[in-house]
């Protein structure tokens, strides 16, 4: 290349920072500009520029260090996985170091004291946890209810059962009805039922005596006397039937269901005669009688 020798050429630093990439890239040309004006001092300079693109460039693997590599993932995978076990193991060994209760409850005496020796063959264990929340009680029904009570059941009834104190005054629980028993006790005449009681205030003790009052059904409108007026004959139940003019009359009457204190009459009493309650062995048919308290009339039907 000839370049003039009293010719003088400014490249200024972007074009030469251009010229180098250029350069670096592999392709360049470097040529003076032709001079537009004889009295132009400063000519210009044309560079010409490659521009460097991106090429997909083969790799080659050999298939050996292919496999190598995938069996080498595969160890480590198996590694993990081995260490993940001996985790396991670790917090299993560390399980019984601790002993803890299945269930929650009421915990009994212990069986042991410190320093004795246990091992897993011991039947009694350490100590006897009963379960208080919720509890089963245990009562007993007659056989003549137990049609009743499966019709009952059958139907989709949640039969409620509350449950009282040995005085009946005091109520310690409220539950619904679950099970009977599967056979009747020929000796007793009754089944074993089995009702469940949350016993949210403890009050319920397990091995406590305890009286179950089962909510069979409720009767609407029910014609209700004392159990004491209803008594047993030769020609079924009946009561002693207080007239106006203070006579007495024995009716038949065909009883329902009843309670420890009233008894429901489905026929032979209305409501508000006057029944008999105290003293009906003396008493016959068309005989006067005198109350024991004047300024009380006796008892009557209830509605």
């Amino acid at each position: 290349m000839h370049w003039p020798a009293r010719r003088k050429y400014l490249i200024g630093a972007a074009v030469l920072a251009i010229a180098i990439v250029a350069i670096a890239s592999g392709a360049y040309s470097l040529r003076p500009a032709p001079a537009q004006n004889a009295d132009q001092q400063h000519p210009k300079t044309t560079v010409g520029v490659a521009v460097a693109t991106h090429a997909d460039i083969p790799i080659t693997i050999a298939q050996q260090d292919v496999a190598a590599q995938r069996a080498m993932v595969h160890q480590l995978e198996g590694t993990v996985v081995n260490d993940r076990a001996a985790v396991g193991i670790a917090r299993l060994n560390l399980s019984y170091c601790t002993i803890v209760a299945p269930i929650g409850g009421q915990v009994g005496l212990r069986t042991v004291d410190p320093g004795n020796l246990v091992s897993t063959t011991d039947t009694t264990g350490i100590v006897t946890i009963t379960q208080l929340q919720p509890m089963d009680v245990q009562f007993t029904l007659p056989a003549d209810q137990i049609v009743a009570v499966q019709q009952r059941v059958t139907a989709g009834a949640q039969l409620a059962v509350t449950v009282l104190d040995r005085t009946l005054k005091t109520t310690l629980g409220h539950g619904t009805f679950s099970t009977l028993d599967n056979q009747v006790d020929a000796q007793t005449g009754t089944v074993r039922a089995k009702a469940r009681i949350d016993n949210s205030a403890r009050l319920l003790f397990p091995g406590e005596f305890v009286n179950v009052r089962l909510l069979l059904d409720t009767i609407r409108n029910a014609v209700a006397v004392l159990s004491s007026a209803v008594h047993q004959g030769p020609q079924g139940d009946y009561v002693w039937i207080v007239a106006k003019d203070r006579t007495v009359h024995l009716r038949n009457v065909r009883r329902g269901p009843a309670t420890a204190a009233l008894i429901s009459i489905q026929s032979g009493v209305a409501v508000g005669e006057q029944v008999v309650t105290e003293g009906s062995d003396r008493l016959t048919d068309g005989a006067t009688v005198q109350l024991t308290n004047a300024s009380h009339p006796p008892r009557g039907a209830s509605q």
